[in-house]
């Protein structure tokens, strides 16, 4: 299963999720967030994963933010992917070619399972991330019917969403694209615990995960 680490701001924690064996880590620039990196420091990042964990996917997370401002952090930071996490329009996320695109769509009930399929077919060329919207207390369990009829449509998706080690069985039984974690193994915002990183790719990789 693949495991993106979202809201990484230390090396260390990136390099400990390259090491239990994630797929990717997620830099946020989104401005409102409490785990906002600076570009700067995302390059530095960056390029230690180049240097100590190759295979492991960079993926910068943007809410609303500028085209010019979204292609210079991506060369900058050498991003493999770009992740829309805003009310960016199809007609936006298709100017950005050559690379991994993932959107973001909020799960609050609102949207009926024909509407949600009709929003993620307009953005033709990313995968979608189910995620649950953080100024309410919504049931884990409409993420999970959406992603359900997701799954039984054949579409592929990353699932996000207050997901750790407690619930994350239920997640996996889902067969999703990636699952994408980021509060659910911290001490704090951005600052990633070492245990709850090791008990979760416990649960997700068994014997496989390197949890020495």
């Amino acid at each position: 299963m693949r495991i993106k680490i979202c809201g990484i701001t230390r090396i260390e924690d990136a390099l400990m999720a390259g090491n239990l064996g994630a797929w990717a880590v997620g830099f946020i620039f989104a401005p409102s967030s409490s785990r906002r990196l600076s570009p700067e420091k995302a390059r530095e990042i960056s390029e230690c994963i180049e240097r100590h964990c190759p295979d492991l996917l960079r993926i910068g997370v943007f809410l609303d933010q500028s085209e010019e401002f979204i292609s210079g952090v991506a060369g900058l930071c050498n991003l493999d992917s770009i992740q829309f996490h805003g009310k960016e329009s199809p007609e936006f996320v298709k100017r950005f070619s050559g690379i991994l695109k993932i959107k973001a769509f909020t799960v609050d009930g609102s949207l009926s399972f024909r509407d949600m399929i009709s929003r993620i077919n307009s953005y033709r060329d990313c995968i979608p991330l189910l995620d649950l919207p953080k100024d309410r207390d919504i049931s884990q369990d409409i993420l999970i019917d959406i992603a359900t009829e997701l799954r039984d449509s054949e579409i592929n998706f990353i699932i996000a969403g207050g997901i750790d080690s407690t619930n994350i069985c239920s997640f996996l039984k889902l067969k999703p694209f990636a699952i994408d974690i980021s509060r659910g193994v911290e001490i704090s915002p951005g600052i990633k615990d070492e245990v709850k990183m090791k008990e979760l790719f416990s649960l997700v990789k068994g014997d496989d995960a390197d949890v020495q």
